[in-house]
């Protein structure tokens, strides 16, 4: 039977006054795709279900204002024959691009004015000219980039139609074109020009804007403080500091003893030859096998009220969780460890990223996630417990 795995490394939970999740600046900039599961009219990412702010997507216009109305780049079609193509002037993003003023998440294209319906050829086309990106660089000869994904925001389908042969803007449509942009110093950048081949236009004229795209990991970065963990690098030494509630490494014989045990599948304590792509933190790690088809890998939970003289009203959680090579959640969804706790006389559980609020749980999602580190801040009796 195949089996999937994942292992937890280090787990601390930390009081600290007024915490608050923060991203700290340099956010990896991810591509968005064209793919069937990638950008869609309400989803930057069908598959994960992951929403723009707004319908048709969101964008930054050159003033730096979301959603808002100046573009980097103008271009009319209908005043002139379509088989010249259109010629957007797109240097100042792309130079914000290369020097890390904006993150590179391709040209949102919008309707201004007009009626119509412009239809152009997308990368997947066969025939036709799809997008273009010109590049002229100081001494250098132009350069020519295909995009990377194009994909067309139609809110007429919930679907991604990335795979489209065709593209279109008008007042109903948004087009994302997006191109891998070589490193190089910007001010060597003399110009940057986007160039569109239109075919049809369906109606008499349409003005045409560029903006950058805007989904949310591309917000820019509260400025923060340096905290706690900011002193002791990889969590070496975070179990001897005294906002510490608890800290967990899995290093000790007795290591058990500190979490009370519910259920338990497969478990053991692993370390760096474990195989299956496991990589070690530092030191061991606890894993633990959901097989498949089952629905519970390990119920293991630390109870407050058992080793502290009085239950946190908040606190700061964090996890280092590495899956398995063989990892493939295909089915529903579930829960990783987290905080949980029961509130009211009958009460039911609230679990990992959710907050009790006047006696129900109220999903509360962090503001960043990832497949390594998760954190979630809960008021009320509660506990950690990993599944």
């Amino acid at each position: 039977m195949r089996v999937r795995s994942l292992a937890v490394a280090i787990c601390c939970l930390v009081t600290l006054p007024g915490a608050a999740a923060a991203q700290g600046a340099g956010n990896p900039v991810h591509q968005l795709s064209d793919a069937p599961t990638g950008v869609g009219c309400r989803h930057y990412s069908v598959g994960g279900k992951l929403t723009w702010q707004r319908p048709l997507g969101d964008w930054l216009d050159r003033s730096g204002e979301l959603h808002g109305e100046e573009p980097y780049a103008v271009a009319n079609a209908g005043q002139r024959a379509l088989s010249e193509g259109l010629d957007l002037d797109v240097t100042e993003l792309a130079r914000q691009w290369l020097d890390g003023s904006r993150p590179n998440t391709g040209i949102m294209l919008r309707a201004l004015a007009g009626q119509g319906t412009l239809q152009l050829p997308s990368r997947e086309a066969e025939d036709g000219d799809g997008p273009l990106l010109e590049l002229q660089w100081e001494g250098q000869p132009i350069q020519r980039l295909r995009p990377s994904a194009d994909v067309t925001l139609d809110c007429s389908t919930v679907k991604g139609l990335g795979q489209s042969q065709r593209l279109r803007i008008s007042p109903e449509h948004n087009t994302l074109v997006v191109f891998d942009l070589p490193a190089g110093p910007a001010d060597r950048l003399r110009a940057a020009r986007l160039l569109l081949h239109p075919e049809k236009l369906y109606g008499k004229a349409l003005t045409v804007g560029a903006f950058s795209t805007q989904p949310p990991w591309a917000e820019a970065s509260a400025v923060h403080n340096d905290g706690l963990a900011a002193r002791h690098s990889g969590d070496r030494g975070i179990d001897r500091v005294p906002e510490v509630l608890f800290a967990a490494d899995f290093e000790r014989e007795n290591w058990l003893t500190d979490w009370k045990s519910l259920t338990r599948s497969e478990m053991a304590v692993v370390g760096a030859g474990e195989g299956n792509g496991f990589e070690p933190l530092q030191g061991k790690a606890l894993k633990t096998t959901l097989k498949e088809g089952a629905n519970t890998a390990l119920n293991l939970r630390y109870l407050f009220a058992l080793h502290h003289a009085e239950e946190p009203e908040e606190v700061y959680f964090r996890y280092y969780l590495r899956l398995g090579a063989d990892w493939n959640p295909d089915r529903d969804g579930g829960k990783l460890p987290g905080l949980a706790g029961t509130y009211g006389k009958g009460g039911g559980a609230c679990v990992n990223r959710m907050v009790p609020m006047a006696g129900q749980c109220v999903v509360l999602l962090p503001a960043a996630s990832s497949p390594e580190q998760s954190g979630s801040r809960q008021r009320a009796p509660m506990s950690i417990m990993p599944t």
